[in-house]
């Protein structure tokens, strides 16, 4: 548990944004977020 302190939010978004290009190479297509998507949301 202590060593969760040692995370911040900077890492942890690495840590998504990381995982999501990774998955970039995968068999199934990723679906990039456009700005509508966001305006929806």
């Amino acid at each position: 548990m202590r060593d969760l302190d040692l995370l911040t939010i900077g890492l942890i978004m690495d840590v998504w944004t990381e995982k999501g290009n990774d998955s970039a190479y995968s068999e199934r297509p990723v679906y990039l977020a456009q700005q509508r998507d966001f305006d929806a949301f």
